[in-house]
C-alpha cells in the first residue's frame, strides 16, 4: 500500500508543524510506558497510541536505512503522524459517543 504525501493544499501553518513536531519526535527519547491508568482513556486508545509511536520510528528508520535524505524521511513520517493523530481522535469521538 502506497500513502500520499503531504500536498500543498490546505493549511500552511498546520503542515509546517507536523513537519516541525516529526523532527522533534525523531529527536526524542522513546521510553515506551503506557499513560496512566486513571486519565479516563480506554486501554485500547492508549494501546493504539503506544503501537503507532513504535511503528512511526520504526518506519522512519526503515526509510534511513534504505537511503532516503532524512528531510524526505520526516516530510513522510510527518504526513503519517497527522493520520495517525487523526485516527486516535476517531477513537476519542466514538469512544465518547
Amino acid at each position: 500500500m502506497r500513502l500520499g504525501g503531504i500536498s500543498g493544499a490546505g493549511n500552511a501553518l498546520v503542515r509546517k508543524l507536523a513537519v516541525e513536531g516529526s523532527w522533534c519526535y525523531a529527536a526524542a527519547r522513546h521510553q515506551p510506558k503506557l499513560m496512566p491508568r486513571d486519565t479516563g482513556v480506554p486501554l485500547e486508545i492508549r494501546m493504539h497510541g503506544r503501537k503507532g509511536s513504535e511503528r512511526l520510528l520504526r518506519r522512519r528508520e526503515e526509510m534511513l536505512a534504505r537511503g532516503m535524505p532524512a528531510a524526505k524521511a520526516n516530510t513522510a513520517t510527518a504526513a503519517e503522524l497527522v493520520r495517525w493523530l487523526w485516527a486516535l481522535g476517531m477513537m476519542c469521538r466514538e469512544g465518547a459517543e
